[in-house]
C-alpha cells in the first residue's frame, strides 16, 4: 500500500509539471493547417465578421482653391460600412510544410451600419488628374505634348463630384486613365475607369505561401513567399524587403512559446507594400469570455517617420529625382504663407541634419536653403507619411495615420478639418497568446495624394503642392461566441487536465497513505493490547493450574474414597446377601496406588 501511494504522489507531481505541456502539444497539433484538420475550415472561410468602414473628406471650397489657392477646407463624411468576406482559394499543400493559396476578398455594403447611403455625393480630388501630372514630369517630350492637349480639353477641374459607390468599387469613366499605360506601361488602369479599389471586389491580392505549423509550430502561419518571391522588390535593403516572421494578420505562432510574449510582432499587407511592426502595449481579459486573455500590440510610432528622425527607415526613402529644368520651374513659396514658412524651417533642419549635395524639396516646393545641383533634385517628406508609389505604378499615393495623427504639424497646417484622436484613429491588434489567433483588430490608415503639378500650365497654377487627404479607412473585427468557446478550451483545458489529473493522483495517493497509516496504527494498538493480556493471562493460568491440580488431587481422593467406601459397603452387603461361600473381592483405586484387598 505504501509503495502504491508513493507512486501515485509521484504521478501527481509529474502530471502537474508535465501534463499541461503535453496537452498544449495536442492543442498545437490540432491547430496545424491541413486538409481535414480541425482548424482548416475556420482558416479557409473565416467565420468572424470583418467590418471595413470608409470616411471620405468632402472638400467644401473647391472653387476657391482652384481660383485663388485658398487653403482646402475638409469635412469628414462617414462611415460607409461594408462587411468583408475572406475566402481561401487555389489551396495547395507542399511537402516542405507550407501551403499556397489565394485569398478572395468580397465587400458587401451594410446600409444599417452606415451613416449615409452609397449614392452619397462627395466633392473630392480628381485623382487621375493628379496622377497624370505627376507621371507627366518624367515622360518624354512627345508624350507631354499629347497629354497636355488632352488636359486642355478636360471639362472637369482638379476637384470632382462622385458617389461613394463610384469612388470605392464601382468606378467611373475617366479619359485620363486611358493615358496611364502611355505614362507607365505597368499601370493596371487600362479600362478607362477609375475607383480606389478598382476591380478589387471579388478578387485576390496575390499568391501567399505560408507555413502550416506541421514541422514547427513556431513558424505557424508565417509568410514564406508572396507572389513566388521570398522578398519584396520595392525597397533599398534586404532588411526592409524581408518577409521574415511576418503574417497576414489572421493567424500567427503562439506568443508564449519562449516563456514570455514578444515585444514586437510583424504584419504584412500587400496594399501597404511593406512589413508593419507592432509593439507590445498591454494584456487584458476579453469581455464575455470567462477568462480568455488577449495581448494588445499597437502600430510602432516609427512607422511613418522619415530617415532623419529614424535612420533605420532610410531604406524607405522616397527617391523622386527630376531633371534640373523641371526642378527650377516649381513654384516658390510666398513669404506671407504661414504654412510654407513652417515648411522652410523644416527644410532648413533637413539641410543641417543631412547635407547631401542635392537640391532638396518637400512636397514639390523648392527649398532655397538646400545645396543646389544642376543634375537633379530629391524630394524629402516630413515625418508622418509613407510613400507607397513604388508599388502603385508611380501613382503618388501616401499612407498615414487618420487625420495625420502623430505626423509633423505641417500636414495639418495646410488643410482645415484635421482632428486627430488616439481613441478613434489608433492602429492595434489583439492576439490570444496560446493559439496566436487574432481576437481583435482596428487597422486604421489614411490615403493621401501628393500633388506635384510641375509643368501643368496656367489652369492649375493655384493648386497647392501638398499631401492631400482623400479618405481614411478602418478594418475591425472581434470574436464570436463559438470562437470564444474554442479559445477558452484551448486556453484552459491544458491547465484543467493537468490540475485534475495531478489532484486525482494526489488524492488517491493521500487516501492510500492515510489508509496505510491507519492500518499500521490499529495493528500497533492491537499488538500492544494483546501483548499485555497474554502476559497477564499466562501468569494467572500458571498459578491457577498448580492450585487446581492440588484441588483435583484432593477431590479425586475424596471421590475415590467415597467410591471405595461405597464399593466396600456394596460388597459386604452383597457378600452378606450371597453368603460366605461366594465372597466377591472389592477393588479399591486411589490416585496414588492400586491394590486388591
Amino acid at each position: 500500500m505504501s509503495v502504491a501511494s508513493t507512486i501515485l504522489v509521484i504521478l501527481g507531481t509529474a502530471s502537474y509539471l508535465g501534463l499541461g505541456s503535453l496537452v498544449k502539444k495536442v492543442v498545437y497539433s490540432r491547430m496545424v493547417l491541413a486538409e481535414g484538420s480541425e482548424s482548416f475550415p475556420f482558416w479557409k472561410d473565416i467565420p468572424v465578421p470583418i467590418i471595413e468602414r470608409f470616411y471620405f473628406f468632402n472638400i467644401t471650397n473647391p472653387h476657391e482653391i482652384e481660383r485663388s489657392g485658398a487653403k482646402p477646407k475638409l469635412r469628414e463624411v462617414g462611415p460607409f460600412t461594408y462587411r468583408l468576406f475572406l475566402n481561401k482559394t487555389d489551396i495547395v499543400f507542399h511537402d516542405n510544410g507550407t501551403v499556397t493559396f489565394k485569398e478572395k476578398k468580397t465587400w458587401v455594403f451594410l446600409p444599417d451600419q452606415s451613416s449615409f447611403p452609397e449614392d452619397t455625393v462627395i466633392v473630392t480630388l480628381n485623382v487621375p488628374l493628379a496622377m497624370t501630372l505627376t507621371l507627366l514630369q518624367s515622360a518624354s517630350s512627345a508624350v507631354r505634348v499629347i497629354v497636355n492637349l488632352a488636359l486642355e480639353a478636360l471639362t472637369e477641374g482638379f476637384f470632382i463630384r462622385r458617389t461613394v459607390k463610384q469612388l470605392t468599387f464601382e468606378g467611373y469613366p475617366d479619359t485620363l486613365t486611358s493615358f496611364a499605360p502611355l505614362l507607365n506601361p505597368q499601370s493596371p488602369y487600362r479600362n478607362g475607369r477609375f475607383a480606389w479599389f478598382n476591380s478589387k471586389n471579388g478578387s485576390a491580392d496575390g499568391i501567399y505561401n505560408i507555413f502550416t505549423g506541421k514541422r514547427d509550430i513556431a513558424k505557424y502561419a508565417i509568410v514564406d513567399r508572396f507572389n513566388n518571391k521570398s522578398k519584396l522588390p520595392y525597397w533599398l535593403s534586404d532588411e526592409c524587403n524581408n518577409l521574415d516572421d511576418s503574417t497576414n494578420g489572421e493567424l500567427r505562432p503562439p506568443l508564449n512559446l519562449r516563456g514570455k510574449w514578444p515585444s514586437k510582432v510583424k504584419l504584412f499587407h500587400p496594399d501597404l507594400c511593406r512589413i508593419l511592426h507592432l509593439d507590445y502595449n498591454k494584456s487584458f481579459t476579453l469581455s464575455d469570455t470567462e477568462g480568455v486573455t488577449a495581448v494588445r500590440y499597437t502600430l510602432s510610432p516609427t512607422t511613418y517617420k522619415n530617415s532623419i528622425d529614424y535612420p533605420p527607415n532610410a531604406c524607405y526613402d522616397t527617391k523622386y529625382v527630376r531633371p534640373a529644368s523641371l526642378a527650377t520651374s516649381l513654384a516658390s513659396p510666398r513669404s506671407e504663407d504661414a504654412p510654407i514658412s513652417r515648411l522652410q524651417s523644416f527644410l532648413t533642419a533637413i539641410r543641417r541634419a543631412d547635407p547631401t549635395p542635392v537640391s532638396t524639396t518637400l512636397l514639390g516646393r523648392e527649398n532655397p536653403n538646400a545645396l543646389p545641383t544642376p543634375a537633379s533634385q530629391v524630394i524629402k517628406y516630413a515625418s508622418g507619411v509613407f510613400d507607397i508609389s513604388k508599388c502603385k505604378y508611380g501613382v503618388p499615393l501616401f499612407v498615414s495615420a487618420p487625420h495625420f495623427m502623430g505626423a509633423n504639424d505641417y500636414y495639418r497646417s495646410v488643410v482645415d478639418g484635421m482632428r486627430p484622436n488616439s481613441t478613434k484613429h489608433s492602429f492595434f491588434m489583439d492576439i490570444e497568446p496560446n493559439t496566436g489567433s487574432t481576437v481583435g483588430l482596428a487597422a486604421r490608415v489614411q490615403i493621401n495624394v501628393a500633388i506635384n503639378k510641375g509643368h501643368s500650365g496656367i489652369r492649375y497654377r493655384n493648386i497647392p503642392n501638398i499631401v492631400f487627404p482623400a479618405f481614411w479607412q478602418e478594418v475591425t473585427m472581434s470574436t464570436i461566441p463559438s470562437v470564444n468557446e474554442r479559445l477558452w478550451m484551448a486556453t484552459h483545458m491544458p491547465i484543467i487536465i493537468a490540475s485534475v489529473s495531478s489532484y486525482s493522483f494526489f488524492a488517491l495517493g493521500a487516501i492510500l497513505s492515510i489508509t496505510t497509516i491507519t492500518l499500521l496504527v490499529v495493528k500497533v494498538i492491537r499488538h500492544v493490547i494483546n501483548g499485555d493480556s497474554s502476559d497477564v493471562s499466562s501468569s494467572g493460568s500458571s498459578k491457577g493450574s498448580s492450585t487446581n491440580k492440588g484441588h483435583h488431587k484432593d477431590d479425586n481422593r475424596n471421590v475415590l474414597d467415597r467410591q471405595g467406601s461405597s464399593s466396600t459397603q456394596h460388597s459386604i452387603i452383597d457378600g452378606e446377601e450371597r453368603g460366605i461361600d461366594n465372597p466377591i473381592p472389592a477393588v479399591v483405586i486411589t490416585a496414588d496406588e492400586k491394590y486388591i484387598r
